[in-house]
């Protein structure tokens, strides 16, 4: 049964390589085609921040996926944090920054950081596979979940919810769907997390274990799927057109129709930058 589960951690370790790789292979066709075609105007492969942060993903997928069989348990340990915790911080994304240059710096600081947390050598059987060790319980919490994000509450009335019919009309169906889009990103990281987080602090059956494990090595493909079909106007992955001249922005802004109000029409604009940011 373990030679199974391990076969299967395998597997999945290589899907979401192979998912991970083929982004690349996009990324770097568009940059190789854009290049070409590029005009007197100067191009970045960056145009925004959300750029950077999603090539930062991609490659923290990449050292994820990468499994290794053998008595490395120390090298196993150092690319599963270092892949891990790049994977989870990436998703700490601030909106508000507009800048790639702090982009760059924020990643950067990440990178420092984790690798920090590498070089302090905690790394040790546990028992499937190799994690900070039992001993060292503080530094499970710091360096994994702290990371992790933050919720934020309302001091006057956090207690409180509200349930409400949802609002039918043609104009807001737009947004609706965006806003389930929106929430497709936190749930999915939700699901491969949470298994594997559980596991980790209880006592349970291997076969749960390495179904935890199987779950969460599955990351890097559904980060790709969800990208590559959520986000496909990205600056990363899109192929600019003919009258772009070598310059294409990350997603066209969306006309809003007449008959929806300005409010809504500002609302549309902003989550329908969704699949493009």
């Amino acid at each position: 049964a373990d030679s199974i589960g391990l076969t299967l951690t395998s597997l999945a370790g290589l899907l979401s390589l192979v998912a991970v790789l083929f982004v690349f292979i996009i990324i770097i066709r568009n940059a190789i085609y854009r290049s070409r075609r590029a005009s007197t105007r100067k191009w970045h492969i960056f145009q925004e921040p959300m750029d950077i942060l999603m090539l930062s993903l991609f490659i923290a997928d990449a050292l994820q996926a990468i499994v290794k069989t053998g008595q490395f348990c120390s090298a196993q340990g150092v690319i599963q944090q270092l892949g891990e915790v790049n994977d989870a911080t990436t998703t700490l994304y601030d909106r508000g920054i507009q800048s790639n240059r702090i982009t760059c710096a924020v990643v950067g600081v990440v990178c420092v950081l984790v690798a920090l947390l590498v070089l302090l050598g905690y790394e040790s059987p546990t028992p499937y596979w190799c994690w900070i060790g039992y001993s060292h319980h503080k530094w499970r919490l710091f360096g994994e979940y702290l990371c992790r994000g933050n919720i934020n509450f309302d001091n006057a009335s956090w207690w409180k919810f509200t349930i409400q019919r949802a609002d039918h009309s043609e104009g807001l169906k737009g947004i609706r769907r965006r806003s389930l889009i929106m929430l497709l990103y936190p749930a999915i990281y939700c699901c491969l997390i949470l298994p594997l987080s559980v596991v980790r602090y209880t006592r349970v059956h291997h076969a749960a274990t390495f179904a935890s494990v199987i779950t969460f090595g599955l990351s890097g493909a559904c980060n790709a799927i969800l990208l590559l079909t959520t986000r496909p106007e990205s600056g990363l992955f899109s192929r600019p057109k003919h009258d772009d001249m070598g310059f294409a922005p990350s997603s066209p802004p969306l006309q809003p129709k007449a008959s929806r109000s300005n409010i809504n029409a500002e609302e549309e604009y902003e989550l329908g930058r969704l699949p493009a940011r």
